[in-house]
Parts: structure tokens; sequence; C-alpha cells
């Protein structure tokens, strides 16, 4: 099965229950939701739990993904750092610290699920520096410059961060705050020669390669650079294979004053052009790959800087590369758009792709792609093409589901039909005759309220009537 989902998004038909916001003054960059909370001198925050209720206050911005946190947290008896929730506080993990029980816990927020534990001596009252990292998906901690927990896994971690005092008292200092803004898997920012500061990713060492897990073949790569020492330079690397060899890469060489896409496998220039590259001066510059052709798009000018035709296959890794004193910032891999979360791949390769998302089944089984949103009402919608060379390919869109049971909405352009499948024991419950080819993309509406769905087909002639089809009672939601 070869599929593009070029489109999710999620919209909730119950709406959401906000909390009431709560304290005694307007903190900046912070929202105060509960207790008492007051600012001090330099931006400090000093925090007061109430008899029923802790005290609690997050960032007004949000952050994560790559992410660097730093502050320092005085407490009589328990506080945490949060980082990852809601607007509302809710979600994310929790770096707790319970005075009493000598203990500094690293927790899940939507479970209560302790995700590491460790034994730290703590004082009343006495101060505790803390760095917490994300690397997309999961997280490390120093405790007044000590690495005491290294790479938990913790999911996807994005949103607010923020303070709680479960009991008593708490003072904290104003935290900092450094993030890479990107969409790649896999990037360990923490590596030799490289460091996460304000300004974006930046290379300390010369001669610095950094690969992620993202895998593609055609897609579009960009970022935005800047470099702050003569003769350095920064690249995009794509193309690399399975060993860390082969691939290619798109250079911006402020020595020379030119851009170069070079064939890493034998060192050689490709395609070259003489531009004025400058320090300090933040630059755009996009990669586009499709059908073995490549094109590099420089600044905001619309036409491609250079074009080759004949690279061949591009199949592989994406990265950087760079002398010292080159800074990324808001690195982008083309993708899945949309406001569904934590997508998980189940079974098969899912590549980043110029139109979505590609998935590809192995053999006879079907491969999956799971986001951890949930919804009881919920209108889903998405775009999905079957790829020309898949002739019995089939493609759908999943819902209250827990991985092995829920209901999928099957497209299946091999018999011409739209099914709606009960996964547990692949039953049939409604069906719909529609043309379909492959290669033709198509809108999918689904509303889901109750135990009933309706669905709305579109394509590029027709915008077909919604089809109501009962679903089997089921309470869990998906």
């Amino acid at each position: 099965m070869g599929v593009i989902l070029m489109l999710g998004s999620l919209w909730t038909l119950s709406g959401t229950s906000g909390s009431a916001a709560k304290g005694d003054d307007a903190i900046f960059g912070y929202v105060p939701l509960s207790g008492d909370w007051k600012q001090g001198k330099k931006g400090n925050v000093d925090g007061e739990a109430r008899k029923k209720a802790p005290a609690l206050m997050v960032s007004a911005d949000k952050k994560g993904g790559y992410a660097e946190y730093e502050t320092a947290i005085t407490a009589d008896k328990s506080a945490s750092f949060i980082l990852g929730a809601d607007e509302r506080g809710e979600g994310g993990v929790e770096i707790q610290f319970n005075v009493k029980k000598d203990s500094v816990i690293l927790m899940s927020r939507s479970d209560g699920e302790v995700l590491k534990k460790i034994k730290h001596a703590l004082r009343s009252k006495k101060e505790v520096s803390i760095k917490v990292r994300t690397d997309g998906t999961t997280a490390s901690l120093w405790l007044d410059g000590d690495q005491v927990m290294q790479g938990v896994e913790t999911g996807p971690v994005h949103g607010h961060h923020g303070f709680l005092v479960e009991k008593g008292k708490a003072h904290f200092r104003q935290t900092t705050v450094s993030e890479w803004r990107a969409n790649l898997d896999g990037v360990k920012i923490g590596s030799k020669g490289w460091a996460l500061t304000p300004g974006g990713l930046k290379s300390v060492k010369t001669n610095q390669q950094l690969l992620s897990d993202t895998k593609a073949e055609d897609f579009s790569f960009e970022t935005r650079l800047y470099l702050t020492e003569p003769d350095s330079s920064a690249s995009l690397i794509f193309g690399i294979d399975a060993t860390g060899e082969g691939g290619w890469q798109v250079e911006v060489d402020e020595k020379r004053d030119l851009i170069r896409l070079v064939d890493l496998k034998g060192g050689k220039t490709l395609q070259s052009v003489s531009t004025g590259i400058q320090e300090d001066i933040l630059y755009h510059v996009k990669i586009v790959a499709e059908s073995g052709k490549v094109h590099v798009f420089w600044g905001e000018d619309p036409g491609p800087l250079l074009t080759d035709e004949e690279v061949g296959t591009t199949e592989g890794y994406l990265g950087f590369a760079a002398e010292k004193g080159a800074v990324f910032q808001d690195a982008r891999v083309s993708g899945f758009e949309g406001n569904l979360e934590g997508w998980t791949p189940d079974r098969g390769e899912w590549l980043p792709h110029l139109q979505g998302v590609m998935g590809t089944s192995d053999g006879e089984d079907n491969a999956f792609r799971m986001a951890t949103t949930v919804g009881n009402d919920f209108i889903l919608e998405g775009d999905v093409t079957i790829q020309d060379d898949s002739s019995y390919g089939t493609a759908g869109l999943i819902f209250r589901s827990d991985g092995a049971s829920g209901y999928m909405l099957q497209v299946d352009p091999n018999l011409d039909r739209i099914r709606l499948l009960d996964l547990k024991g692949d039953r049939t419950i409604g069906e719909s005759k529609r043309e379909l080819s492959p290669g033709q993309t198509h809108h999918v509406e689904l509303h889901v309220v109750g135990h009933r769905s309706r669905y709305m087909w579109t394509d590029m002639k027709n915008l077909q009537s919604m089809l109501s089809i009962p679903l089997i009672p089921k309470g869990d939601s998906g």
C-alpha cells in the first residue's frame, strides 16, 4: 500500500472547559492559574499552595521539541517544574522535588506514570539549580551542574512550562529557555560540537556533522541560518544511507561566497552559484527534491538559485554539517499538516513527502500510524491519495481506536468503494460505491457523534452527499 495523507485535523464538537485564573498579581510572561503568587526582584516568583488547591502557574508562550530550560527552585515541602502543559496547566511532564522524601521524580502529568525516580538529598528552603533538555521525545536532567537523568522517554513535549507548589511555599528563579524549532526526529542536540543557544542550534567546533532519524525521498527541507565567525560555513545534508555514508549537501560557504551542491560520496561539486554572504545575517535556504531532481532556493526569491536534474534517488536521512560559528534556526522538512499530535508509526514505513506523509506497507500487512490526540464527538478530516504505482493499494482514516480495535474509513480503488470497517474482526459496517483512481486526491470528512458517524467525500469534480452510518456502541474514544 502506498498512500499520501496531506492534511489531518480533528475538531472537537463538545468544546473544552477552562480553569479560572487565580493570583494576587500579574506576572510578566506567566499566567497564575491557582494558589497565591507574588513577583519579587529580578523576575523571581514566590508561590504558596492553599488548603484545597496547589499553586500553579504556566508560561504565556509555548516551547518544546528541542529545548533547554534552566531555573532554580527553593521549596520547604514539595514543588515542581512542569513543561509541555496546555493552557490550563494540564498534561505534559513534571519534575517533582519532594523535600521530605529526598526524591526527585520525572512523571507524566496526563496519567501520573513515574518515568524516572532518583534519591537526592534535598534540604528545606535550600536552592537547587536545574537544567532540563528535551530532545524531541526524551528528556535529560541536571541538578546543581550534575547530570542525574539521561534520555528518559517522555513522548513529544511541546507546550507551556511553569511552576507547581503542591504543599507549603516555594521560590523560583525566572526560567531561561533556549529553543531550536525543528520537526525532524532523533536529533541529539547534546552531541559534542553542538550547543543549544538562545539564537538556535550552534556549531562550536570545526567540521561538525549532525544527523537525524528522519528519512525522506521526495521532500522539501529548509532552515534559517546565520554565521557568527569569518570563513565559516553551514550545510543541509540529505540522502545519507544507514551507515552514514553517501548523500549530498547544500553548503553556504562564506569564505568563497558560494552556494554549492556537493556529492558527498566523491566530494565533487555538482553545481555552484556565487553570491554575497555576510556574518550575522539571517539567511533562508530550502531544498526541494523530487523524482531525482534537486532545486535549491535562496532567500525569499520564488525561483530556484540552482537546479540539478541528474542527482538520481535522493532517499536517505537528513541532517546538518557546519564549521565553527554556524547557527541553525527553524529547520523543517515537509510532512503531515494538521492539529493531531503524538504520531507513532506501527508497521510499514512512513516518510515525509512533498504532499504530506507517505506510508508503504510490507506485503500483506497494513501499515498504521497513530496519534495520541483523543476525542469523543469530533470532526476528523484529511486528504488521501493512492499512488499511481500502487494499483492494489488501499488507505484509510482510523478513529476511536486503541491500536487494536476501533474503526477505519477505507478508500479502495481496486473495487471502487468506500467502506467503514470495525477493525475488530475486519467487519464491514457501511459501504458506498465511488469511482476511484490511483493518483487522484480525495478529501474525506468524518463527523462522529455518539454512536453514529457520517462522512462526506470530495473530489475534484463532485461533492458527494453526507452519508450516516451507525457505530457499534463503545465507551472508548480516540
